[in-house]
């Protein structure tokens, strides 16, 4: 019989990289900038649902392809932290470990949240 459960609090902060947001409005001046971080945070949030959705299916196959497909997404915005969990929903993905896609997928849609709350409170911060 158990006596005590521990509650785990799980809270997930957001990397990001500001050189590599810096290089992109470097590059692409701001409005255009502004454009890829954009397109780049609606399209995270579709594929993390979608992700997520492949997860109930248990499609591993699509759950794989669809995490592997937001790491380069993640990285060209400089979400660092999303990036490393969708490569471990990738590698859980292949091992077919349905506690750790499961674990993994819900740690990815955590960070994905943090990180597009992050890049949007930097919005007013000058590159």
């Amino acid at each position: 019989m158990v006596e005590k459960i521990t509650r785990l609090d799980m809270r997930d902060r957001a990397t990001l990289d500001r050189d590599c947001l810096a290089q992109l409005y470097a590059e692409l001046g701001q409005q255009g900038a502004e454009g890829v971080v954009c397109r780049a945070l609606e399209e995270l949030a579709t594929r993390v649902a979608r992700a997520h959705q492949h997860m109930l299916d248990g499609e591993h196959s699509a759950l794989m392809k669809t995490a592997k497909s937001n790491v380069s997404i993640a990285e060209q915005i400089g979400l660092l932290e999303l990036s490393t969990a969708c490569l471990a929903v990738v590698d859980a993905a292949r091992g077919g470990d349905g506690v750790a896609i499961v674990a993994t997928v819900t740690r990815m849609q955590r960070v994905a949240e943090a990180s597009l709350s992050a890049v949007w409170e930097m919005q007013d911060v000058s590159f």
